[in-house]
């Protein structure tokens, strides 16, 4: 993980870690050349880290006021301006944390287009799917074998499930067992000489927030056979097309943070960290980072 985006994080940490040692404060200090030490090491857990220290709360580095009632070595006087040099540095670690997956390598230019899902290419999704791909990345084998039943069962209604403009569809069972309102939504095939793999939109009408049960907008999945040509960067251009036209201002988009690639193609397309967050145990656990596309 070497980049010039990455070195100017890794000056902003050390920036904010001698300052902190000038103000006595050594385990903050400490704590935060360790991920310095990540990134020399390539770990990229240490940009999620970065980064929630830089916007976290109680305990972070983004919490830190130094101040004599805290037995730091300032004045009452000199509080102000040692604190606001203080947030400077850490609004640096922060704003260079975020760039981090933009600097990422861009994939060659890929002539895709989106396809709506239909009988002629169902076979190529089939085959892609038998092989062991699968478009959900929560759920891969289940939603796999889902898929394939459904086929089986009814092609039609599968097909036409992947074009769902007014949620017309049935509720949605959530882990738990709860039951929750269909978002509008559509799936479109990335092809390119034959199936690629798929990419997904799903929005709430008349705003551009979603349900606290929906992490993100738009998600996508290439085909292992067909990736590092593109087609991810591509296709999410072109998504982005239809979240304009439903009339939203902004997508929101979720990556985990060992998933570098589905990271570089977010931020080739504009995409802006702007939290992180841990995954709950049913979708794999871990540590994710949150991306906001405007439009």
């Amino acid at each position: 993980m070497t980049s010039q985006a990455v070195e100017d994080l890794r000056q902003a940490i050390r920036d904010a870690a001698d300052f902190l040692g000038q103000y006595g404060d050594t385990p903050l200090a400490e704590r935060v050349l360790e991920l310095d030490a990540g990134l020399a090491r390539g770990d990229w857990r240490a940009v999620s880290d970065a980064l929630a220290e830089s916007t976290g709360s109680m305990g972070s580095l983004n919490d830190r006021y130094l101040s004599p009632a805290n037995q730091d070595p300032v004045t009452e006087s000199e509080a102000p301006a040692v604190n606001a040099r203080l947030r400077a540095l850490v609004a640096r670690i922060r704003d260079c944390a975020r760039a981090v997956p933009a600097a990422m390598p861009i994939t060659p230019f890929s002539n895709a287009a989106l396809a709506v899902p239909a009988e002629a290419h169902l076979g190529e999704y089939v085959a892609a799917l038998e092989r062991g791909w699968s478009p959900d990345n929560h759920r891969p084998a289940e939603i796999a074998s889902d898929h394939l039943a459904a086929i089986t069962h009814n092609s039609k209604d599968f097909l036409a499930r992947m074009d769902d403009r007014e949620a017309k569809g049935p509720p949605i069972t959530l882990l738990d067992g709860t039951q929750v309102r269909r978002l509008p939504g559509i799936t479109r095939w990335i092809w390119d000489d034959g199936f690629c793999g798929s990419i997904g939109f799903r929005w709430q009408p008349g705003t551009s927030e979603l349900p606290p049960h929906v992490p993100g907008h738009i998600g996508f999945s290439v085909v292992p056979w067909r990736r590092r040509k593109g087609h991810a960067t591509r296709a999410l251009g072109l998504m982005l097309q239809e979240a304009r036209a439903a009339g939203l201002d902004h997508v929101e988009l979720v990556a985990a943070f060992e998933n570098v690639a589905s990271q570089a193609v977010i931020a080739a397309n504009a995409g802006l960290i702007t939290g992180s967050f841990t995954k709950d145990a049913a979708h794999g656990g871990g540590t994710a980072f949150r991306f906001r596309i405007r439009l």
